[in-house]
C-alpha cells in the first residue's frame, strides 16, 4: 500500500482536541430536554464487515469527474500551521488554522486577505476557536468559542458584530433565523449529544444523546454539503443522522463488525487513543450521492465506499488517486457537489494546497 496515503490517513487520526476544560453550566440559557432522533425504525440497516474486502482500491475517476486547485498564498502575515476546516464567504475562503488558532480569510484564488477576529480575553476576542461557519444572509463569519461557550460573529471586513451564546459545544451548524445545532461528543458524561440552540429565545434543546460513554478525539463532527447538514452517532454506533429542517432524521444505521470486545472498550475508555489499536472510525463525508468512511482496524485503513444511487456499500482498503496521483487529507465540507481536501506542499515552509474533488 502507498505509504504516502497511509500518513495522510494518519495525520486525520491525530487532528484531535487537546485542550482540556471543565464543562461549565450553559450560562443563563434554558435547556430542554427531549426525545433522541426520529425513529431508528424508519431508517435503512446496513451490515459491514470490515474485514471482508470488496475491492483492493477505489480509483478517483470512479466518483470524481475532474480535480482543481487553490494555492494559498504564503506570506509573513499567513503561515499556516493545520487547516482544520473551511468555509465560503461570498467567493472568499475562510480558513480554521487549528495550530495558530487564527481565521484567515483569503479570495478565491487564494490570496491572503486578512485574518478575521483574534485570540485574547477582550472583547471581540476568543479564547479557543473550535469551528467556523457563515450566516450568509447578514455577511458574518461565526468562530465558534468553544471556552468561551459562544459564536462570535464578525463582519467579512473583520468588524466585531457580536456574540451568539450557544452552550458547550465542540462543533457547531448555523441553520439561520438565530439557530444552531451544536455537539459536543468530547464529553464522556451524560451532557454528551447534538442540541438545538436558538440564541432568540435562550433555549437550548436536546435533540439526540449518546448511548455509550466513550469521549471521540474528533476535530468535527457534522458534515456540510451546501445545505445538507449530516451528523454520525459516536463511533461504535455509527448512524448516519441529516437535518431535515425541524429534527435530526436517521438514515441509516451501519451495523459495523467486527465490534470492539468489552475488554478493549473499558480500554479505551481510559485511553482514547487506544482506539486506533482497535477498531476506530476516524471521519465521514457524506455529498448527496457520494458517502466514505474511514476506519482504523488491527493498524491498518479500512474505507467504505457508498455510492447512494443503487449500489451496496463496499470495504477497500484505500482510495486512489488515478487523476493526477496527488492525495489529501478531507475536510468536513462539500462544496458545490466537490470535497475539499488539503494538500501539503513538498516545501515544508509554504502554505497547503486546496484540492476541490469535482464529484460525479
Amino acid at each position: 500500500m502507498d505509504t504516502k496515503y497511509i500518513e495522510t490517513i494518519k495525520k486525520i487520526t491525530t487532528m484531535k482536541t487537546t485542550l482540556k476544560v471543565a464543562i461549565p453550566l450553559f450560562l443563563s440559557l434554558a435547556i430542554v430536554l427531549v426525545g433522541c432522533s426520529e425513529k431508528r425504525s424508519d431508517c435503512t440497516s446496513i451490515p459491514l464487515n470490515l474485514r471482508k474486502v470488496a475491492r483492493d482500491s477505489i480509483p478517483y475517476s470512479e466518483f470524481v469527474d475532474s480535480i482543481t486547485y487553490v494555492d494559498l498564498e504564503t506570506s509573513d502575515n499567513c503561515i499556516i500551521g493545520t487547516i482544520s476546516n473551511i468555509r465560503i464567504a461570498d467567493g472568499q475562503i475562510v480558513v480554521l488554522d487549528d495550530l495558530s488558532q487564527r481565521v484567515m480569510l483569503f479570495d478565491s484564488i487564494g490570496s491572503y486577505i486578512h485574518d478575521i477576529g483574534s485570540r485574547g480575553l477582550g472583547a471581540g476576542e476568543y479564547i479557543r476557536a473550535a469551528q467556523i461557519d457563515v450566516d450568509k444572509e447578514a455577511e458574518n463569519i461565526l468562530i465558534l468559542d468553544h471556552t468561551g461557550c459562544a459564536v462570535l460573529r464578525y463582519s467579512y471586513d473583520n468588524k466585531f458584530i457580536g456574540k451568539d451564546s450557544v452552550g458547550y459545544a465542540d462543533d457547531i451548524v448555523y441553520l439561520g433565523n438565530n439557530t444552531y445545532l451544536t455537539a459536543n461528543y468530547n464529553d464522556a458524561s451524560d451532557n454528551a449529544g447534538i442540541y438545538l440552540a436558538s440564541t432568540s429565545s435562550g433555549e437550548i434543546r436536546k435533540l439526540e444523546g449518546c448511548s455509550n460513554g466513550l469521549p471521540t478525539n474528533k476535530p468535527w463532527l457534522f458534515f456540510y454539503d451546501d445545505g445538507i447538514m449530516s451528523i454520525m452517532t459516536r463511533p461504535y454506533e455509527n448512524r448516519l443522522m441529516e437535518w431535515n429542517g425541524n429534527n435530526l432524521t436517521s438514515v441509516v444505521d451501519f451495523i459495523v463488525e467486527p465490534s470492539p470486545t468489552s475488554w478493549q472498550i473499558q480500554e479505551i475508555g481510559k485511553d482514547r487513543m487506544k482506539a486506533t489499536e482497535y477498531i476506530d472510525r476516524v471521519v465521514f463525508h457524506n455529498s448527496r450521492r457520494w458517502f466514505f468512511m474511514y476506519f482504523w482496524m488491527d493498524g491498518e485503513v479500512r474505507h467504505i465506499f457508498w455510492d447512494k444511487t443503487g449500489t451496496n456499500p463496499e470495504v477497500v482498503r484505500y482510495l486512489k488517486n488515478d487523476i493526477d496521483g496527488v492525495n489529501g487529507i478531507g475536510l468536513p465540507v462539500c462544496i458545490d457537489n466537490s470535497f475539499v481536501m488539503v494538500v501539503s506542499e513538498e516545501n515544508p515552509e509554504a502554505n497547503p494546497r486546496l484540492q476541490f474533488l469535482h464529484l460525479k
